[in-house]
């Protein structure tokens, strides 16, 4: 997972407190950099953690309100200040902009390095990788035993523990009921957001959508197959996977839902001949009963 501000905060050995803004301790921090200039949204954006000693940060309170609007404009996920260095003395004004913009200032003890926080963020980011790479080859897994003959059912049971995931999946021909879990029906806060925002997978519309629920988000992409099937998942962690890891997830569910068409449909032909067989007098109830 991503580092967060309150990452940052709950690790001791950073030393490091909020200053303001701590409504904003949810954000991703993608990236750490030190930056001494006037203005460092020109060198750093989204989800960025600024770090500074201070120099760059103006001593005029109205500047000082500018400064951070233009910080949070930006989208960086915070400004790191190393404590007693050489910040201005008053930032009751940075303070203030940053409580009302709810963006994160923090102060670090002049004795922790930055270069231990960036290191924090890069240990962060290559779990994240390290744990997407687990959750493909889990995937890869699940869907050669789906070829294999592992049932719909129990294939989306493996992929839940797989993913760490709640997944439902709906038949677009009934949407009153789910397809799984089994005679389950859709959950009435999601039946209220899919009326205001409809299950439309056209080319023109969002691959992924998304309905924010009072338990938790819901993530609804389109199943590719014959069936018209729509997955719903809802995420056990605190973010959603990424793109390519859902793609691939609906890609497994997709082959296991044709696997399951097919075998359908082979069943029913070799019982219509059956029948057939049996109402001509092609052979007889004993071998009808052997071939059955």
């Amino acid at each position: 997972m991503p580092l967060r501000i309150a990452d940052i905060i709950h690790m001791p050995e950073l030393r490091t407190r909020f200053f303001a803004g701590d409504q904003g301790k949810e954000r991703e921090i993608r990236w750490a950099h030190v930056c001494e200039l006037p203005d460092p949204t020109e060198w750093l954006g989204d989800a960025d953690l600024l770090m500074t000693t201070g120099i760059g940060i103006p001593v005029a309170p109205e500047m000082q309100t500018t400064y951070i609007r233009k910080l949070a404009d930006a989208g960086l996920a915070g400004l790191m200040i190393g404590e007693n260095m050489q910040a201005p003395k008053d930032l009751n004004a940075l303070q203030q902009a940053a409580d009302m913009l709810n963006f994160p200032v923090l102060m670090t003890q002049y004795g922790v390095p930055f270069s231990s926080v960036t290191k924090a963020v890069i240990d962060a980011g290559r779990k994240e990788e390290f744990e997407h790479r687990n959750a493909m080859n889990r995937l890869f897994i699940s869907a050669r035993m789906a070829i294999e003959g592992l049932s719909l059912e129990q294939l989306l049971q493996r992929l839940e523990i797989d993913l760490h995931a709640e997944l439902m999946l709906m038949d677009m021909q009934d949407r009153r009921k789910l397809w799984y879990p089994k005679n389950f029906d859709i959950p009435i806060n999601l039946e209220t957001a899919i009326q205001g925002q409809p299950l439309d997978f056209s080319d023109t519309h969002p691959v992924v959508r998304r309905y924010i629920l009072d338990d938790g988000d819901i993530f609804a992409v389109s199943v590719p197959s014959g069936r018209g099937s729509i997955l719903l998942i809802r995420h056990a962690q605190r973010h959603f996977m990424e793109y390519s890891l859902l793609h691939h997830l609906v890609a497994v569910v997709g082959i296991a839902i044709e696997r399951l068409h097919v075998e359908t449909e082979r069943s029913l032909r070799i019982g219509s001949q059956l029948l057939d067989d049996l109402l001509n007098l092609r052979i007889s109830p004993y071998e009808a009963e052997k071939k059955n």
